[in-house]
């Protein structure tokens, strides 16, 4: 519903950008479970298994701000899969909101453009094939890994003003191999 209105409000072309929780957030937040004597596990699970965890009983509650205002976490798949149905999505950049969230740059397409398909729809892992199941494990260790390796003090503090020059390069990429897979 959210996004829906995001693309209500932002012109066909335009650009937004938003910060989320992804992996090294939610690795943080696993941590500070396990010293706290919680289990992390189901946590873990429900994010794997649907792209999305949303935390109602967290720090925000009962604090000042609005009873909506909630933890959620998001995998990368999960947001090129189901934010694609309203924005293009231009980048996904791991930790680089102040070396913690990541950075996600959406474009919004025409109103008669077509809304492509999913990149990666969730594995139902009841009817997966063992081969899908350890991909997806695979992928998600790598992002793991990757979103652990740089240490906070030393991950970009800020988007560069210069995203719209990667990002056309990211594009230029996409779309070479696009090409070649034809």
């Amino acid at each position: 519903m959210w996004l829906e209105e995001l693309r209500r409000v932002v012109m066909p072309g335009g650009l937004l950008i938003l910060s989320i929780h992804g992996e090294f957030a939610f690795q943080i937040a696993e941590r500070e479970m396990r010293a706290g004597g919680e289990d992390s596990v189901s946590w873990r699970r429900s994010l794997e298994h649907h792209g999305i965890l949303f935390v109602a009983d967290d720090a925000y509650l009962g604090g000042v701000f609005p009873d909506f205002y909630h933890t959620t976490f998001h995998s990368p798949w999960y947001v090129f899969s189901h934010w694609s149905r309203w924005f293009d999505v231009k980048s996904y950049l791991p930790k680089a909101d102040l070396g913690r969230q990541d950075v996600v740059v959406l474009q919004r397409r025409a109103d008669d453009e077509e809304t492509p398909l999913p990149l990666q729809p969730a594995i139902d892992r009841e009817s997966s094939s063992p081969l899908q199941l350890l991909a997806r494990r695979a992928v998600e260790r790598l992002l793991r890994r990757l979103a652990s390796k740089e240490p906070a003090d030393q991950a970009p503090q800020r988007i560069p003003h210069v995203v719209h020059v990667i990002l056309e390069e990211h594009g230029r990429r996409l779309r070479a191999l696009e090409e070649r897979t034809k």
